[in-house]
């Protein structure tokens, strides 16, 4: 994980971007340009190693003790992009004024803070991301957290000093949300017990799982929760409910490379199903930095996948009707899918979604439901996992 960077430093950051942009208004560039920042600790801001060809670099201001240079990133105030100029100068300026008190915040409510401004949620994330990506920093850095969307359960136990807490006696249907202290540099570690010192203040967790199952859908984790499927096979379950966050990434990853156990992922049988589970195994977008460092290399397909939903309809447990037949838009998402390189390596995963594909439907987990409300936990997922039958 990388580190995060301090307050002083990010505000010292945005007060040289701004400083830049006052330059580039008042020289002869036509149009204002503001670029991004790299950090080298030893020697301050520096110039990246590459430079965007098209642009010429905005002035470069001197500080007394560092020299202060622009990145490849810029942000230019065009006619038509204007808004979004205007949207990193308003998340820039809430950063300060939030680091200088000392405070932090959500997502949700730097929105709230300017939806005059903002048309919707993601407008605003993506205000963020770019503050961030000019000023070389993870959005953590800016004091802005997402609040919790992921959630975790079964057979983990967490320590803070004195404090200690089992993830399997549930303070909810849902289990404990996943926060964004997984994302720092003191997030959650193995408890080791071989006289290892332990740092005040850090959590330390315990585990005797043998499987961690990411659960694509809330609605199906919440059964797994509700029924205790913890109990039944020691593991811990997880889901971000749908494409996860970054917090839920990085706690798979600690828990999957500490406890070095199998990580099963359980998703709908449809390609937007598999684009969720391999979001673990290889990332998201190109947002964030961290991808690299979040990526869950070894989760593996436990289900549903076609081949599966083809032997329950075979044995006569699912009719027809709760088979649904593959959209444009997912057929189109399919074919994107077949040509990530993980999955073109892996002739298991080529096979599934040729089957779907030559078949043209797709299915819920929900849809094992109709075998019986308790099918799911009490036997499929089990005897599946037991049966070694994860891919």
């Amino acid at each position: 994980m990388s580190a995060v960077v301090s307050s002083v430093a990010v505000i010292e950051r945005i007060e040289v971007l701004v400083s830049h942009l006052i330059e580039s208004i008042g020289s002869d560039l036509a149009v204002p340009t503001m670029s991004a920042l790299s950090f080298n600790e030893e020697e301050g801001f520096m110039s990246s190693s590459s430079q965007d060809s098209e642009d010429e670099a905005p002035p470069r201001p001197q500080s007394q003790s560092r020299s202060y240079y622009t990145g490849p990133f810029r942000k230019r105030m065009t006619k038509d992009g204007s808004k979004s100029f205007s949207s990193v100068l308003l998340v820039l300026d809430f950063v300060h004024s939030l680091l200088l008190a000392g405070k932090t915040t959500t997502v949700r409510e730097v929105y709230y803070r300017y939806v005059t401004h903002f048309r919707n949620q993601p407008e605003c994330d993506t205000a963020i991301f770019e503050a961030a990506r000019l000023l070389n920093v993870e959005r953590g850095s800016l004091g802005i957290f997402a609040s919790p969307k992921g959630w975790i359960c079964g057979k983990l136990s967490m320590t803070v000093g004195s404090l200690k807490s089992r993830y399997d006696s549930l303070p909810s249907i849902q289990g404990n949300p996943i926060t964004s202290e997984w994302l720092t540099s003191s997030a959650p570690t193995l408890k080791r017990g071989d006289g290892q010192m332990l740092e005040e203040g850090r959590a330390y967790f315990e585990s005797d799982a043998r499987f961690i199952i990411v659960v694509e859908k809330e609605g199906v984790y919440m059964r797994l929760s509700e029924d205790r499927f913890f109990d039944k096979l020691d593991c811990i379950v997880i889901t971000g409910k749908g494409i996860p966050d970054l917090a839920t990434r990085a706690c798979v990853k600690i828990l999957s490379s500490e406890l070095n156990i199998p990580v099963l992922g359980l998703c709908d049988c449809n390609p937007y199903g598999l684009q969720v589970l391999l979001t673990y195994r290889k990332g998201g977008t190109e947002r964030s930095t961290r991808d690299a460092s979040l990526m869950a290399s070894n989760i593996q397909w436990l289900g549903l996948r076609p081949s599966q939903a083809i032997r329950l309809a075979d044995d006569g447990k699912l009719p027809t009707s709760v088979f649904q037949q593959l959209t444009a838009r997912d057929i189109s998402k399919l074919s994107s899918l077949m040509k990530v390189p993980y999955v073109q390596g892996s002739e298991a995963y080529c096979d599934e979604l040729e089957t779907m594909l030559e078949n043209g439907w797709k299915m819920e987990l929900e849809a094992l439901s109709w075998v019986g409300v308790d099918y799911l936990s009490e036997e499929w997922l089990l005897e599946t996992i037991l049966n070694g039958d994860y891919i």
